[in-house]
């Protein structure tokens, strides 16, 4: 295979934190091996905010949540025909300003986080996409760091590595909740509590299912922390700086990622616009290690994902989605910026 699909989501309505919208929708777009050219190969018009996108490895389907902040929340779901998008099914009620959602197999479901009013919302899954409400939970809190933390926001939900625990990190509260996956609507319990004023925005998990990374927002903060295997909860183990030390006071992490290798682990922050690679050592202590740290190719690099050729970046304020090759086994870099395109406040991207 000569070429890579991915996708790109995109801002297509103003917010606090979108200045300059300019997103049409959900880009499928190519990148070229070898010559690093990208191209737009379709777009499906006609959402609002599809901010952020996740696909079914079973089916193929592909599900994307419109971050809207008055008339409930919203989940599309897409699938692709060769080089088109085609529109199965939009979900709309549940969630004000929907910001991530993730594919729960054990559970047939597509879930969805949404921050305006700190909400967790499970859907079913069907031939078309999401169909029914499965579960429902608003979250409750606060935080030190004022209107920001007022009240509980759920910025990411996703399943544990073993099915049996789904994680949501709340913003808003200084937490990451959790869900025993028999009984998701209950009761949320605590699995970690971050320092205070942190406001933890995104994880990630070892593929070992051992460890847990936590980029905060409101502190340029990354945490590692032990996930105990008996209940799911987790223990703080080691604090790392998500940017330069004289960048504190500016930077917002935002996106936060393993390499398929599971040897390193990348991170961006906006603001200070810059990417920071780390060195994951399983059997060291620290467990991880800055050994690289880069300025991102565009402003607000709002999202970034890897493929096994390398690291994409969505530069939101830039409008530009860039690419940097990776070393598949050891998962360094493998050379400067490749191939860059012009794309409207992207989002999020995915590759395929």
């Amino acid at each position: 295979m000569n070429h890579e699909l991915f996708l790109v989501g995109t801002y297509t309505g103003k917010k606090s934190h979108v200045p300059d919208p300019q997103g049409e929708g959900i880009h499928l777009c190519e990148r070229i091996l070898g010559s690093g050219s990208m191209i737009i190969l379709d777009t499906l018009t006609g959402l609002k905010n599809p901010s952020y996108i996740t696909q079914d490895s079973r089916t193929g389907l592909i599900y994307a949540v419109c971050e809207t902040d008055s008339g409930g929340g919203g989940v599309a779901s897409l699938q692709r025909k060769g080089n088109t998008l085609e529109l199965l099914s939009l979900r709309t009620g549940l969630g004000n300003a929907g910001c991530h959602l993730s594919v729960h197999q054990e559970r047939n479901e597509i879930m969805t986080a949404s921050y305006g009013d700190g909400r967790a919302v499970g859907y079913s899954l069907g031939a078309q996409g999401a169909e029914d409400v499965a579960w429902n939970v608003a979250y409750a809190g606060s935080g030190p760091a004022g209107e920001r933390q007022a009240s509980a926001h759920a910025h990411q939900i996703l399943p544990s590595l073993h099915g049996d625990k789904i994680y949501v990190c709340d913003l808003g509260s200084d937490r990451v909740w959790m869900h025993d996956v028999s009984r998701a609507g209950a009761h949320p319990q605590t699995a970690l509590v971050a320092p205070p004023g942190t406001g933890p925005r995104h994880l990630a998990l070892h593929p070992s299912g051992d460890w847990a990374f936590i980029l905060c927002e409101l502190a340029p903060h990354l945490y590692v922390a032990r996930i105990r295997q008996e209940d799911g909860s987790m223990k703080l183990l080691e604090q790392h700086l998500a940017c330069e030390p004289s960048q504190q006071g500016i930077a917002a992490p935002a996106a936060i990622k393993i390499h398929p290798s599971g040897n390193t682990l990348a991170i961006s922050s906006r603001f200070d616009d810059s990417i920071s690679i780390f060195r994951i050592r399983i059997d060291s202590s620290p467990m991880l290690e800055l050994v690289m740290r880069f300025s991102s190719p565009g402003r607000t690099p709002r999202d970034i994902s890897f493929s096994h050729e390398g690291l994409y970046v969505a530069a939101q304020d830039d409008h530009r989605m860039a690419f940097r090759p990776f070393d598949p086994p050891t998962g360094w870099p493998a050379g400067d910026w490749s191939g860059s395109m012009e794309i409207g406040s992207p989002s999020c991207v995915l590759p395929l």
